[in-house]
């Protein structure tokens, strides 16, 4: 908001040039004259310099006021040591003005054109021109000191106009001030110039490929040779790493850069790839990260039943890397799969394990445990079989339990079971209660070689979770067995909106999300906004043990599959208004969100304006006006479209009370360019709304 109020006083005039200073050419002994013309009130000061360094008056340079509006430089008995730039800065009190021209002695040397400053890559050749008529002799200097050739910088002069400064190799020792002075019986001329070579980014120990077990410490690093340090950037298959929790990203204390993953997991592993750029360049690295995780799976059923001369297999499927190798036992006894007329033999396929038995006997009933064994780790697993007679086959038979299972939402699952009876039963699947039609999404089927029935789930939703139920029924009885799906899914978090709070106030933005398994909320602070569509915004996470965020605290409530994520601000002020972040992440996935925080405030107002003031010349006057508003206006002083600062007759003084704050402007020996113009009071509160 922006409110004002006026007065009338006297404008003064800031310097201004109306003609620039001259360039002059002359011949030793002789006289040179510079001159500008200029404008101001009150009417300004001079100070001249030459080559930077202040010019005073003397025997051989005059100042000198031909008239109101121009002054000149006069160089009496010029020399050798008067050629160079010079420089008249005029200044009053209202601001500041320069203009600048070069003295040169006839048939003294002349710089055909500038010498630009070096940027340039380190151990690389290089090569710096200069073109100079007159046939002078050059020297080249660095920081002040004459330059001493060697095998890796010459001094070449190519003919009587071009000289080179050779380098065969560029160093950070060459990095200054530069100068190149050239010189004849007439006079001498400079060229200033800086150098700067910069190192390409380097590796001097490059990424190796990393192990790491699951849940343990896995550590990328690198040492990047450069000075000074390039930006770095770090990369997951191609993917630029900004933010993750699980991710830490520093430089050690020798030196290394590195990254640190404090709890390895499987979806962690990959291509890593670090990239170091600066203006010379780009120099990348790459690592590969392999995350061994130990043996898992479900139990196996447990007992689970056969009918004699059956065949009969334990099927487990195993996950792990690097896969695991299994072992299977009898009643704690090695079971020989080798022989040629074994009736076991164990196989694997995608991950799953089995142990074939051909014609199941009697005697094999008993307890069967499978050992998974990989770097990682090891898991045990075990089932009781147990053996009926073709006696026992009339009635329908489940000869096993129903598998629970976990599945991700959107994919693929199964359930299957060996079901045995005579006559054969007739099967079917409920899921909830609810009898399973075959569909786009349900398919059915039996091996009967097997007698194996089997349910598969081609697209796995929130609403499949739940009871799976086989019944299997003929005209001696029935057998019901039942499992149970566990669908996994990644945050889904509802739109946030919108939030508002007044100064003062505790603030909340609060989120609603779904996930299975609970998924972890953090938030952020956004600092920056993207500079580009699909870019990254930056942000900082809210952390309340930090002092910075100590009035910030967050909290969640579960309910089943639903939680709610609250962001609570103490005692809002407005620069907690913008935008916020909230990052859910469960093993499944991940996904975040935005919301919008605004802090309402007051406008600002003046329950006491600027009065006008009578004064005289030389007294002392003060400014006054009350100004409200929430949070505390900005305040600016003006006259005409200058704004006032402070200085030695002119003071500014607040004091905050109940009304609002009063703001003072004392002016000291009022002189007559205070009079006259307009002197503006401009408000400023910034605030946001939605």
């Amino acid at each position: 908001m922006e409110g004002s109020v006026t007065q009338m006083l006297k404008a003064p005039e800031p310097p201004k040039i109306l003609a620039q200073l001259t360039s002059a050419e002359t011949s030793p002994g002789g006289s040179a004259m510079m001159e500008l013309k200029m404008k101001g009130y009150p009417r300004p000061n001079i100070r001249w310099t030459k080559d930077g360094q202040p010019l005073a008056a003397g025997d051989r340079h005059k100042f000198v006021y031909p008239d109101p509006e121009t002054v000149a430089l006069i160089i009496n008995k010029v020399t050798g040591e008067d050629v160079g730039t010079y420089k008249a800065v005029l200044h009053n009190d209202l601001g500041e003005t320069s203009t600048e021209a070069k003295l040169v002695l006839a048939g003294s040397p002349q710089f055909k054109e500038p010498i630009s400053d070096v940027k340039t890559g380190v151990d690389e050749p290089y090569k710096i021109t200069a073109k100079v008529t007159g046939s002078p002799e050059l020297t080249w200097y660095k920081d002040g000191v004459p330059i001493k050739e060697d095998s890796r910088v010459k001094c070449v002069k190519k003919d009587a106009e071009t000289f080179e400064l050779v380098f065969q190799k560029t160093a950070t020792d060459d990095n200054g001030n530069w100068a190149v002075i050239a010189r004849n019986p007439h006079g001498e001329m400079s060229q200033f110039f800086t150098f700067a070579a910069q190192m390409r980014p380097t590796f001097e120990s490059k990424l190796a490929d990393v192990e790491a077990n699951e849940s343990k410490q896995a550590v990328l690093k690198c040492k990047i040779k450069c000075e000074p340090r390039p930006e770095v950037k770090w990369f997951k298959n191609g993917q630029e790493i900004t933010k993750d929790p699980r991710v830490k990203v520093y430089v050690d204390p020798t030196g290394n850069d590195c990254l640190t993953i404090n709890s390895a997991s499987r979806g962690m592993a990959g291509e890593f790839e670090i990239k170091a750029t600066n203006e010379m360049g780009t120099a990348s690295c790459k690592c590969n990260l392999k995350v061994n995780t130990k043996p898992s799976c479900d139990d196996m059923d447990d007992p689970v039943e056969a009918f004699e001369t059956d065949d009969h297999a334990f099927s487990i499927e195993c996950d792990g890397n690097p896969k695991p190798i299994a072992k299977w036992t009898k009643d704690g006894k090695g079971i020989d799969t080798s022989a040629k007329d074994s009736r076991f033999m164990a196989t694997e396929s995608g991950g799953c394990y089995k142990l074939k038995i051909a014609k199941v006997e009697m005697d094999d009933a008993g307890n069967y445990q499978v050992e998974f064994t990989n770097r990682a780790g090891d898991k045990k697993v075990s089932s009781e079989l147990k053996v009926h007679s073709m006696e026992e086959l009339k009635l329908p038979k489940c000869m096993s339990d129903l598998k629970d299972k976990k599945a991700n939402k959107g994919a693929k699952t199964f359930f299957n079971i060996k079901i045995r009876g005579d006559p054969i039963p007739e099967v079917k699947w409920f899921l909830n209660d609810v009898e399973v039609v075959e569909s786009d999404a349900m398919k059915i089927s039996v091996n009967e070689a097997d007698h194996v029935y089997r349910l598969d789930i081609l697209d796995v939703q929130s609403n499949t979770a739940g009871e799976v139920k086989v019944v299997a029924k003929n005209e001696n009885g029935e057998d019901v067995k039942v499992g149970s799906l566990e669908v996994q899914f990644s945050p889904e978090i509802a739109e946030i909106g919108e939030w508002k709070a007044g100064p003062g106030d505790e603030a909340k933005i609060i989120a609603k999300a779904k996930a299975y398994p609970f998924a972890e909320g953090v938030w952020y602070k956004v600092l920056e906004e993207a500079a580009e569509e699909g870019g990254e915004a930056k942000v900082e996470k809210i952390d309340s043990s930090d002092k910075a965020w100590a009035r910030y605290s967050s909290s969640v409530e579960e309910n089943g599959l639903d939680a709610t994520y609250t962001l609570t601000i103490k005692d809002a002020v407005l620069d907690d208004a913008g935008s916020y972040e909230l990052s859910c992440t469960n093993r499944v996935g991940h996904m975040e969100s935005r919301a919008k925080l605004a802090v309402i405030t007051e406008e600002p107002s003046f329950p006491k304006p600027l009065a006008d003031i009578t004064t005289t010349l030389g007294s002392t006057s003060t400014f006054e006006a009350i100004v409200a508003g929430v949070p505390r206006p900005t305040v600016e002083w003006y006259q005409g479209d200058k704004v006032l600062a402070k200085g030695k007759r002119r003071m500014f003084e607040e004091e905050v009370t109940a009304e609002g704050t009063i703001y003072k402007m004392v002016v000291r020996d009022i002189i007559m360019k205070d009079f006259g113009d307009v002197s503006i009071m401009k408000l400023y509160t910034f605030y946001t709304s939605v």
